[in-house]
């Protein structure tokens, strides 16, 4: 199973904003310029996280995007659904029609297993996924999360460490970055 890479740059956008000093709103243009990603691409992310009721998005002059609820109520499924739906991982519509067509038993029963196995899988996936928030992921190891006024930072600020604060939030692979999509 492969995820879209929106949901990697949506997990980091996440914790970029949860960092954000006093949940002061952010613009897409810095969080574009630190993933290094086009403003119009990144856009089409955070209008999912916008409707899935994530971020909160406000068109101003001293507007931007903020978290809407907190770092510990956002979990990684919250923001792999936001991304990717909720729509099962596996057709399960194809199987049932393939077995049925042989109009056997055995083989529609076969298939029922097969299906029952990949519910089992996404269940167990999906789990995992809802056992994690956003504030675990920006946990450093003396405690709390690393706060930051984004609002003045540069990805050039975060390549050369200039902003150490945030060194131990994970960074989206450069090579994932390369070219920004409109």
């Amino acid at each position: 199973m492969q995820t879209k890479i929106g949901v990697a740059q949506s997990i980091y956008v996440v914790a970029l904003l949860a960092v954000q000093e006093n949940n002061k709103p952010l613009k897409s243009h810095a969080i574009s310029g630190i993933l290094r990603v086009s403003d119009s691409y990144l856009k089409k992310i955070i209008r999912k996280l916008v409707v899935a009721g994530i971020l909160t998005s406000s068109a101003s002059k001293r507007g931007g995007l903020s978290l809407k609820k907190s770092p510990e109520q956002i979990t990684l499924l919250d923001i792999y659904q936001a991304i990717e739906g909720s729509k099962p991982f596996f057709n399960t519509s194809d199987i049932i029609d393939t077995f049925t067509r042989f109009n056997d038993t055995y083989f529609l029963e076969k298939g029922t297993q097969a299906l029952s196995y990949f519910a089992e899988a996404e269940n167990a996936y999906k789990k995992v996924l809802q056992s994690y928030t956003i504030a675990e992921l920006i946990r450093t190891n003396s405690g709390a999360g690393p706060v930051v006024d984004l609002n003045r930072v540069t990805y050039n600020d975060l390549e050369s460490g200039k902003i150490k604060e945030i060194a131990e939030i994970p960074a989206v692979p450069p090579a994932t970055l390369d070219s920004p999509r409109s």
